[in-house]
């Protein structure tokens, strides 16, 4: 069974709130969630917690590890090669920004060697 973690990103600050880099369990939620809330009114006091999570991006665990052991997140920009019969044995070196669709996790719910996947970023930080 895979954990259900999610990382947090503040579209305003433009930086992940505590406590990345380790995720939150979705058990822990509402404790994580009094953590975003706290760290979003130190940089607005004014605004209520519920109009600030409108500036939050929450991105879950795909359950996978990248070749160097670093867990893959929605959002994250993942590189690796793979191998074209043609033209013969041609290595084909691929970018993704990682996202959740119908079949599974992008590129993942094709992919077959894990192994050579690695994170190089993520969506927002390279903006």
């Amino acid at each position: 069974m895979r954990a259900l973690k999610f990382r947090a990103w503040d579209k305003v600050s433009k930086k992940f709130l505590h406590p990345w880099p380790h995720g939150f369990s979705i058990l822990g939620e509402t404790t994580c969630f009094d953590l975003i809330g706290m760290q979003l009114k130190e940089r607005s006091p004014e605004k209520t917690t519920l109009e600030m999570l409108n500036d939050v991006v929450l991105m879950q665990f795909t359950g996978l590890l990248d070749k160097n052991g670093k867990e893959i997140y929605e959002g994250d920009i993942v590189k690796y090669k793979h191998y074209e019969c043609y033209p013969e044995n041609a290595e084909i070196i691929e970018i993704h920004a990682v996202e959740w669709r119908q079949s599974g996790f992008y590129p993942f719910n094709y992919l077959n060697y894990l192994a050579l996947v690695e994170v190089i970023g993520n969506i927002y930080e390279a903006e």
